[in-house]
């Protein structure tokens, strides 16, 4: 399975184009859906693997505390959380760090998971504000890091999506799914974040929404939308067995657009 996702001839090319070392202090990219069911989670767990196969090592962060899904999509169980690394405070060396990762690196892929326990009590012992200093303290311990970011909004979501160098907006071609992207583009504004912060991410793109995502160059008249293809029926098939689809079908049109969302990601670090 990951021989064919290295054999796969974009992925050679992104991997070849990585020819420049990243910055020494690791970038850090945050994943947001508009609403519900959009399917961010999805593309975390998909743009990860993309993410690690130019040659980044690649950390995953679960920011939900309350309801952690990442480590489903891989099938997996967290031995060790987060919860361990906050507890520690600024006094955080590797060697915690790479105790509390669930290593997902098979074959060549340098990739990793912090989950919070789940059973949801983290939610009730921290914030997001403690994570974000936390990763003030483990941040050269990898190359790259992917948040899967909660949608509740408060100061401890501002704290922690300032401290991300690009936000990904995950949303559907949908009435509803294009007017809460409009609410979220219009509080990062408020925010302060420049356009070069924020990427919307459409997934889905070419499903039943068909009439709403031929309108969409009249809803997002600056902003660049990266399209995702509709790929729902595999993607549970993929969360049945624990594989994200970037592994299992690494030649789907779905698992290329992650690469090239990943490239783009990648190009992004080399113009700052």
């Amino acid at each position: 399975m990951l021989k064919r996702f290295f054999e796969n001839s974009t992925i050679k090319t992104a991997i070849k184009a990585a020819d420049k070392p990243i910055s020494k202090l690791a970038p850090i990219f945050g994943v947001i859906g508009a609403k519900g069911g959009v399917g961010a989670t999805s593309i975390v767990s998909n743009l990860a693997p993309a993410i690690a196969a130019i040659g980044i090592e690649t950390t995953v962060i679960d920011a939900n505390l309350q309801q952690p899904d990442v480590v489903s999509m891989f099938g997996k169980e967290p031995e060790h959380s987060v919860l361990e690394l906050l507890n520690k405070g600024p006094q955080i060396d590797k060697q915690l760090f790479d105790a509390c990762n669930i290593k997902l690196d098979e074959g060549h892929l340098s990739l990793s998971l912090l989950s919070p326990p789940i059973d949801g009590s983290a939610a009730f012992k921290t914030n997001l504000s403690q994570l974000t200093d936390c990763l003030d303290s483990v941040r050269s311990y990898s190359q790259v890091f992917l948040i899967d970011l909660p949608r509740h909004l408060d100061k401890h979501l501002v704290t922690l999506m300032d401290k991300c160098d690009k936000i990904l907006l995950v949303f559907e071609a949908s009435v509803p799914g294009v007017a809460t992207c409009r609410r979220w583009l219009k509080i990062f504004g408020e925010l302060g974040y420049g356009k070069d912060k924020v990427i919307c991410v459409l997934n889905r793109a070419g499903s039943k929404y068909d009439a709403v995502e031929n309108q969409l160059a009249d809803y997002f008249l600056e902003e660049t939308i990266f399209r995702v293809p509709n790929a729902s029926s595999l993607a549970w098939q993929c969360i049945t067995r624990g594989t994200p689809i970037a592994l299992a079908q690494p030649n789907h049109k779905y698992s290329q657009a992650l690469v090239k969302l990943a490239q783009h990601l990648y190009q992004s670090l080399q113009e700052s």
